[in-house]
């Protein structure tokens, strides 16, 4: 994700994962091929204490990006999300420039109007089928 870091800045971020689990029951899951270990990216949900809405969001590690699978597994997620945990609406944050990213909330058929994110104002916001296929 063209980001470096200390050994306790993945640490923090590692704890902070592990307690959005236990404080919302959601999180990220860790993409992977089925039998292989090479971790492809994240996706999953978040909830941060100053958003209004609960975000679907995803990212590739280098070299997994083209391949459909944050599509794929943002559609298990979604599914996930509105029949596990009855959500009536999922949002995406995407900055205005990430042509990627938007595209796959194209395929996902997520819309936006372009109204800015309140927290992050470089990014949009996407608003996500409140019945998507299941």
């Amino acid at each position: 994700m063209g980001e470096t870091g200390s050994e306790e800045d993945a640490w923090f971020g590692f704890m902070i994962g592990i307690g959005h689990w236990h404080w919302h029951g959601f999180g990220f899951f860790t993409v992977t091929l089925r039998g292989h270990d090479l971790a492809l990216g994240r996706v999953g949900l978040l909830k941060h204490s100053n958003w209004p809405e609960v975000e679907l969001a995803w990212h590739l590690f280098d070299g997994s990006e083209g391949k459909g699978y944050a599509t794929e597994a943002a559609e298990a997620v979604r599914r996930w999300a509105y029949l596990t945990h009855g959500f009536n609406q999922l949002v995406s944050f995407i900055d205005c420039s990430n042509d990627r990213s938007q595209a796959v909330a194209k395929r996902l058929r997520a819309t936006t109007d372009g109204t800015r994110a309140e927290h992050e104002p470089e990014a949009e916001v996407w608003v996500h089928l409140t019945e998507p296929r299941l």
